[in-house]
Order: structure tokens, then sequence, then C-alpha cells
């Protein structure tokens, strides 16, 4: 397994990552067959993120196919650039398996090593086995937000969380 920044060069791998996520999982944002972003835009997207110094995703490869990410976004103005929001997603079988444990550990040194003051997602309420994991590199519950999301025909909530890291 090896753990690294993402490039522009993994645009289509990455698309053909994130697509297996939105057919496997129920617990991220986009369901299979919304995302609307070719080879071309995603390198854009790519070239983006990784020009900015408070934004990254570390990706988890085997065999140079992309099996699992974490990407941290910082705020665009002064005032919340210090702050990143946290995104993790494993293909199905990565997961429980030590991998979101390796990539967390990866992205905390990177945003503690990029003078990040933050690090702040959003969880569904029910995904226990993520908010175990978040909790285990200390982030807090901070809030609530009452059924934002909808999933399937029911309404979920989402879980605040943050943690400080200076």
């Amino acid at each position: 397994m090896v753990i690294r920044e993402i490039n522009e060069n993994n645009a289509k791998e990455f698309n053909r990552h994130l697509s297996a996520l939105d057919s496997e999982t129920t617990f991220l944002l986009f369901e299979p067959g919304e995302r609307n972003m070719n080879e071309s835009t995603q390198r854009a997207r790519l070239n983006q993120i990784i020009s900015k110094s408070n934004q990254t995703i570390i990706i988890a490869e085997q065999n140079k196919a992309i099996v699992g990410h974490i990407a941290l976004m910082g705020g665009f103005c002064k005032r919340n650039s210090s702050t990143a929001t946290l995104v993790i997603a494993l293909e199905e079988p990565f997961r429980n398996q030590g991998l979101g444990k390796t990539l967390m550990s990866f992205a905390i040194d990177w945003a503690s090593n990029s003078n990040m003051h933050r690090i702040e997602l959003t969880v569904m309420s029910h995904n226990n086995n993520a908010i175990h994991l978040y909790e285990n590199f200390g982030f807090a519950k901070e809030g609530v937000r009452r059924e934002s999301l909808l999933v399937g025909r029911e309404y979920v909530d989402e879980l605040y969380m943050g943690k400080i890291l200076t």
C-alpha cells in the first residue's frame, strides 16, 4: 500500500475511485451517477487544490489503483485559512483494516506541518465506525445538524466534529 499526496496525473483513476465510492456507500454526499466530472475537469480541479498551501488530497494506492483518500480543504479567506474541512473515504474491501487510521495520521501530520490550527468535519450520526475513528484521533462532537441529509427516504442528522491542532 502506498500513501501519498495526489497529483494531476491521478485524475482518471480518482474519478474511478469516486464513482466506486458513490455506488458502495450511503455515508458520503453523492449518490451513484450524480458526479459529472470528466478527466480534464478533474485534472483542473486537482491542480487547483494542489496549488494551495492549505489544501491536499492524500491517497492510498494498491497496485496503482486508488482505494482510499482523505481530503483536507482549508478556507479561502484569511480568517478561515487555517481551518481545514476533512473528508475520508475507503472502498469497501479496504475498510476495517487500519487504513483509515493510517490516512488520518498522515492527514493530521500534513495539517500540523502546514500550520493549520483546526480540522473539522461532518459525519452522519449513525456512522458509528467513523465517529469512533474521529474520537480516537481527538475530534470532539461540537453540534448536530438535525435532518440535514435525505438518504433514501429518511432524513439523517449530521454531527459537527472538530479538533484543535495548536
